[in-house]
Order: structure tokens, then sequence, then C-alpha cells
């Protein structure tokens, strides 16, 4: 979906998904809710139920070279693990989020938006 980011998937992988045969994927967030503006002092932004969070994943996908070698279109495969970071400003627009995530185990910083539902 371009750049829309959604819980449970990587922010920062703006391309196809990863492929394989096995995955593995853990997802965190946490947050802050308005404690950060209260404490800078920023109560209009609190207010209006602004919030900050982080969040960060980390997982990846194995698949055998006897099927990899069996397919007729290379897949969106990497061999090592995939984990970023991130941090988010929550409540823009009543439910609207803007993600800013950095990728720990190569290059990379994306920006990308999604609903805060909960």
């Amino acid at each position: 979906l371009g750049s829309y980011k959604s819980f449970g998937g990587f922010r920062a992988f703006p391309n196809r998904p990863y492929e394989g045969e096995h995955y593995l994927g853990f997802y965190w967030m946490h947050n802050f809710r308005t404690v950060p503006f209260e404490i800078l002092g920023l109560r209009g932004l609190a207010k209006n139920g602004i919030s900050l969070s982080i969040h960060g994943g980390h997982g990846r996908t194995w698949m055998s070279d006897r099927r990899r070698a069996a397919l007729t279109y290379t897949p969106q495969y990497i061999d090592r693990f995939h984990h970023e970071l991130g941090g988010s400003i929550n409540g823009l627009w009543g439910l609207g989020r803007i993600d800013f995530t950095k990728r720990l185990d190569t290059s990379g910083f994306y920006v990308g938006w999604g609903l805060q539902l909960f």
C-alpha cells in the first residue's frame, strides 16, 4: 500500500513483503500518550490528543535452496534478520499517525503513515 504502515508489519520496508517457507516476526510498540508533551509544557498538544510512541520490528524468513531453485521468479528474500526502530506522532487528524523508522541491520530511513486504532 505504498507509504501506509500497519502494526504487525515492517514499517521500514517499502517494497514487496519478504517471502519464504517459514517466517518469524516480533513487533512491539509503546505509546507514551501525552506525557512527553506535558513534561515539555506543551499542554495544547496534549489536550488535542497528540501523543508519541516508539516501535520496533525484528524478523526474517527462511527458504530452502531446493525450493528457491524451483521458483520461476526471483523471490524477495534475504538470508538474515531484519531489524528496525522508530517513533510515531499519533492522533493527527483524529486517528492518523506519522511514522519515522530506521533500519538497524542495513542503511535506510523511512517515513510512512497509518491509523492509530488503539
